[in-house]
């Protein structure tokens, strides 16, 4: 999922925390982190971001 993270959020905190989280496998934590940063930046993912975002979290 990080690849469809647009660079201008990539210094935001929820996508950093995605990455501390994804690291220490703790994937769960991780996606809920992606969300977080589409709730608090506002910003218009694309249809293939949220339903990749599915998929990982089955």
């Amino acid at each position: 999922m990080i690849d469809y993270i647009p660079e201008f959020y990539k210094n935001h905190r929820q996508f950093q925390n995605s990455i501390v989280f994804y690291e220490t496998n703790e994937f769960g934590l991780a996606l809920e982190s992606l969300v977080e940063l589409a709730d608090e930046t506002q910003h218009y993912f694309s249809e293939e971001f949220w339903t990749e975002l599915g998929s990982a979290s089955n």
